[in-house]
């Protein structure tokens, strides 16, 4: 992987930091959520659109439902990471530095089955050290 693409990964990552912002706002979780998300949405849409990218390729119908079946996931996840995440209760760097270290584990190890990709030797390690952070920081 090149330094342009870690360039990229390092950029985007860093836009996922949002929870720390939304918890300054001192709103719950259910308002958090919906109007970050709202907004989310609005600015991918719009992206998209501007882009030209929706013209580009046909969608079956099996890719609409893996599609419809990954967004209801992720909206469950969005939820329940707005109610953490703006609990005053749980330390919120810490929880948004487990949600995503358990975030790179999972893609890792769906990758395997779902995609067909193996890991190399290094990247075993790399998901050998995601366990250990996790243990770390909790």
């Amino acid at each position: 992987m090149g330094i342009t693409t870690v360039g990229w990964a390092v950029l985007i990552g860093s836009c996922f930091a949002w929870p720390i912002i939304a918890r300054f706002s001192g709103v719950g979780g259910a308002w958090t959520g919906t109007i970050v998300f709202a907004v989310t949405f609005g600015t991918l849409a719009i992206w998209s659109l501007v882009s030209g990218q929706f013209g580009h390729q046909a969608i079956s119908r099996n890719a609409i439902l893996i599609l419809v079946f990954a967004g209801l996931l992720n909206g469950i996840g969005c939820y329940l990471y707005s109610e953490k995440v703006t609990d005053p209760s749980i330390p919120a760097g810490v929880f948004v530095a487990l949600v995503s270290i358990s975030s790179v584990l999972a893609a890792s190890l769906l990758s395997i089955p779902i995609l067909g990709v193996g890991l190399t030797l290094k990247q075993w390690a790399g998901v050998a050290a995601g366990v250990v952070a996790i243990a770390l920081l909790k």
